[in-house]
């Protein structure tokens, strides 16, 4: 009896540990947010005069860009996930396998992509397959980070661009301290597409690098916005802060920015130090930056008005009707 009764002990031991490993894996997996993703090859291939050269597209297996292999795609952030994650897992939901270096947790990467892209083509596509200096590229919030993929912990909201590259990544804009700004783009959207030109509102005056000060107007409708901006060098770092009054708020890449009349938006680039094996700064710093600020202006004249309002101005007007139909009257 008492040898039944401690195997129903340990049965039981054993199912609720059983369980709470279940709970403990169902937290450590828990959807935390949401990333943007998008992969594309959009870059101009070399074309050297060697017959023999890599270089040469007659030996490319990808002598021509292919353009947007996958617009625009949420892909759910869970606990403990890197950057390096959501490529695997970007990947994965599209069907698709990669080859790299190291772990999402460590090393990270990326060699090799097999997949079948939005326009149906099936691409397996890596290192060396367009020219000598050819591979794949992760972007962070448009920004070419110090560190791998698996160094940064995704957050809600970011943007993670997966880019083919035949430069070792300075045709992509890696390529060094000058960050200066040289185009700003401003959406109402959460589509990476739309990062193209004033998409919505007046911009006052019409970028240019020189100018450091404009006036963007909206209409009343328009609650938030997203910017971005281009760069000579995607090697900056980029932040976003909303100066309203007293408070500012530093916004992360093409985050919904809340519109306030009144309000600036500074934008602001800054350059990061080279670094060491050891991620030891060198000397000298290396260090440039950039900034613009933009004066938000909601057009008053088309703001609907409230309830209160619309009933406000009803009463107003029967108050209007009564005081001339008494004025009639003393009149007779």
């Amino acid at each position: 009896m008492k040898s039944k009764k401690r195997l129903s002990i340990l049965l039981a031991l054993s199912l609720l540990c059983s369980f709470c490993a279940l709970a403990v894996s169902a937290e450590d997996a828990a959807v935390i947010g949401t990333a943007l993703v998008r992969m594309e090859d959009t870059v101009e291939r070399p074309n050297a005069a060697d017959p023999a050269s890599d270089d040469n597209r007659a030996n490319m297996k990808y002598p021509e860009p292919l353009g947007t292999i996958f617009s625009t795609t949420p892909v759910e952030i869970h606990t403990g996930d890197t950057v390096a994650d959501v490529v695997e897992n970007f990947i994965a939901s599209k069907g698709g396998t990669t080859t790299h270096w190291g772990t999402t947790k460590d090393s990270y990467y990326l060699t090799g992509v097999t997949v079948t892209d939005e326009q149906g083509r099936a691409l397996e596509m890596g290192e060396y397959d367009a020219g000598s200096k050819s591979g794949w590229a992760v972007k962070y919030n448009n920004w070419f980070t110090t560190q791998g993929a698996h160094a940064y912990d995704a957050e809600d909201g970011d943007v993670v661009e997966i880019l083919y590259s035949c430069a070792w990544n300075a045709d992509l804009g890696n390529n060094g301290p000058d960050c200066k700004i040289t185009g700003l783009s401003i959406c109402s959207d959460a589509k990476l597409e739309s990062r193209s030109g004033i998409k919505v509102g007046t911009l006052s005056p019409a970028f240019s690098s020189s100018v450091k000060e404009y006036t963007l107007t909206l209409p009343a409708d328009v609650k938030t916005i997203r910017a971005s901006v281009t760069q000579n060098s995607y090697s900056a770092d980029t932040t976003y802060t909303l100066i309203d009054g007293e408070t500012q708020t530093v916004y992360k890449y093409f985050r919904d920015i809340p519109v306030k009349d009144g309000a600036d938006l500074k934008i602001e680039t800054e350059y990061h130090r080279y670094f060491d094996n050891d991620w030891n700064p060198i000397d000298p710093p290396f260090e440039d930056a950039d900034a613009i600020t933009i004066h938000l202006a909601v057009k008053k004249d088309d703001a609907k008005p409230s309830f209160l309002q619309t009933l406000r101005n009803f009463f107003q007007r029967i108050l209007n009707y009564l005081k001339l139909a008494l004025s009639i009257l003393k009149l007779r």
